[in-house]
């Protein structure tokens, strides 16, 4: 008989617990405003809308141009296809169960550009502004095309679909990026992705106004990429003939980049990372040892063949003819060589590594000496052929003397000096030496967690150092990066989306938009978004994508009621709708909740005493 007391304690104990989390759950909602239809991400500089509201048929839409280009053509053709694709819409006049009272209905799109010129390809330093004005007309100024790009990008989200009519407030915005170099890293080597997955991932970054995609093409596991001087690299270093990239591939992923006004700047790394190199080409690669025994491999040390050999001048005539076809190959004004984790290993076990280290003057043991002796000599074939070269910033921290106008990307994080633990002392160190660089300490997507771990990414800003205005300027923006040891097509989008949305307002907007309680909706009604594009976008919060639009908890939607109250509604918009109902909206899960808590206090109540007469 003792034991059902203890029994009942234990029971009315969890039910407690329950009741508690339950009670968090739904009278403690998550702080921010809930966003208006229709809210950009990222957003804007200025943006200023009004209360009208305006109709519009996509497909009635009529674009004219005061200067012609495929890029601006292009784009508008996507905004229309994605709102007739999500609406079905077509040509449709239907009649509407829901009445918002409009101010008339949009036919033409109007593109004024400044540039007299269409230019090929997007480069760093391109204007990327624009202006966007919608009144009786839609009006998007720019003094390049690529303004024109991301001003169309912007107008389709600005649109919201009622009762299967699409709408939009007249706006004035007027936008320009904060940083120039907006980038997202994709390693296309530990797992290869077909081209169709590189577009759609290149859809999604132009949406968010990324505009660089930093192509990790190959690695040590595989050479996935069809040279033209060297065949045998792919044949011999990729997975399979059906994991290879061919020259068509490349070009198709090139030119549908350049429409969505995104640059594609390829890494080939060496002198590490290098060993699918060695496949077809194995004396490009290090010789290691054993103790007195070549091409022997030491477990947690080296393998048989590894790192690029620079005792030999052959190397770099191989690396020459090579990057002479990708100057030609890639349209961007800038390579990526790589140049990360260069582990001294193999250079250390091989006799013919410390006879060379004698000739050229280096002394014993410093590496980091033969490590600027091969970038530079590699940097220096690379000037000539009108590129500027981007680099991880391990040689930097290894003292190599690397030239000024090499571009610095600067990666690490947890390997600061002792007693640290943080990016900031890495982008301090590039910008005080000088190097330009672009920042991605803090955005490394394959390291995931539990939770809203995109709010790490959004709160991390490259200007949160201690760094003079000059130095603050040779930050030439970031990059999201996503490395693919463990990651394939089946979770490549949901990893990458929406996480990095954060990094792209980050990149985008100003510093000073930087509250993740008013981000969270207007991110959650963006990720909604994107699902009604076919991304498969992971969740930020509970719930549902009700209308992808979040139109259900605004003013403008009064389905079938009295056009005087339709009238009204419509002329007001509302940032922050009633916190009540608010609440009770996005919270409330159990209507009853406030009768279950009383009898459970009531049992409780009944237990305790139950207890101490026993006791007693």
């Amino acid at each position: 008989m003792i034991y059902l007391p203890i029994f009942l304690m234990f029971f009315f104990f969890f039910q407690c617990v329950h009741l508690e989390v339950t009670f968090i759950a739904e009278r403690l909602p998550i702080q921010g405003n809930r966003p208006d239809p229709g809210s950009p991400w990222p957003m804007p500089k200025y943006w200023n809308k009004d209360a009208k509201v305006k109709t519009f048929i996509p497909g009635n839409i009529r674009l004219t141009q005061n200067r012609e280009c495929d890029v601006s053509q292009e784009a508008f053709n996507r905004f229309v296809h994605r709102l007739q694709k999500v609406g079905g819409l077509e040509s449709s006049t239907d009649d509407s169960t829901c009445f918002v009272q409009t101010e008339g209905s949009l036919q033409e799109l109007k593109v004024v550009i400044n540039d007299q010129l269409c230019p090929e390809y997007p480069q760093l330093g391109d204007s990327e502004k624009y202006e966007l004005n919608i009144t009786d007309t839609i009006t998007i100024k720019a003094p390049q095309v690529w303004g024109a790009v991301w001003g169309l990008e912007t107008l389709g989200q600005l649109t919201y679909m009622v009762d299967g009519k699409w709408f939009v407030n007249q706006t004035f915005i007027s936008d320009e990026p904060r940083f120039s170099h907006r980038g997202l890293h994709l390693d296309t080597a530990r797992h290869f992705y077909s081209v169709d997955v590189i577009k759609l991932n290149l859809d999604v970054m132009a949406m968010h106004k990324l505009n660089v995609f930093h192509w990790h093409i190959v690695d040590a596991q595989s050479f996935p990429y069809s040279s033209r001087r060297y065949p045998e690299l792919a044949q011999k270093g990729a997975y399979s003939p059906g994991h290879i990239y061919s020259q068509s591939d490349v070009q198709d992923i090139i030119n549908f980049a350049r429409v969505r006004g995104i640059r594609v700047l390829p890494e080939f790394d060496t002198p590490g990372h290098a060993q699918s190199w060695g496949r077809s080409h194995p004396e490009l690669l290090t010789t290691c040892y054993d103790g007195y025994t070549p091409e022997r491999s030491v477990y947690g040390k080296h393998s048989e063949k590894e790192i690029m050999d620079p005792t030999k001048n052959s190397t770099f005539h191989f690396l020459r003819n090579f990057f002479d076809e990708i100057k030609d190959v890639f349209k961007d004004n800038f390579l990526h060589m790589g140049m990360d984790e260069v582990h001294y290993m193999c250079w250390e076990s091989s006799p013919i590594i410390q006879e060379f280290l004698k000739d050229h003057g280096i002394p014993a043991g410093q590496y980091s000496g033969l490590e600027t002796y091969y970038s530079n000599r590699l940097l220096d074939i690379i000037r000539p052929m009108n590129k500027r070269v981007v680099i991880w910033e391990d040689p930097v921290n290894h003292g190599a003397q690397i030239r000024k106008d090499t571009l610095i990307q600067v990666w690490k994080k947890k390997d600061s000096p002792p007693g640290t633990d943080t990016w900031a002392v890495h982008l301090q160190d590039a910008v005080r030496k000088g190097f330009q660089v672009i920042f991605s300490s803090c955005w490394y997507l394959n390291y995931i967690s539990y939770g809203q771990d995109w709010k790490d990414y959004y709160t991390c800003d490259p200007y949160q150092i201690n760094a003079t205005q000059q130095e603050l300027s040779q930050i030439l923006g970031g990059e999201v990066c996503l490395w693919s040891e463990y990651i394939d097509e089946t979770n490549l989008l949901s990893l990458v989306w929406p996480r990095a949305s954060a990094v792209a307002e980050r990149l985008w907007s100003v510093q000073s938009l930087n509250d993740t309680d008013d981000a969270t909706f207007r991110l959650d009604q963006h990720r909604c978004r994107m699902l009604r594009h076919g991304i498969p976008a992971k969740p930020i919060l509970p719930g549902y994508c009700r209308d992808d639009y979040n139109t259900d908890n605004t003013l403008l939607k009064t389905c079938r009621t009295a056009s005087v109250r339709a009238s009204q509604e419509t002329s007001t918009t509302t940032k922050n709708p009633n916190r009540a109902s608010q609440e009770t909206s996005t919270t409330s899960k159990n209507p009853n909740a406030g009768s279950q808590m009383t009898a459970k206090l009531f049992a409780i109540i009944i237990v305790y005493s139950a207890l101490r007469f026993h006791f007693i």
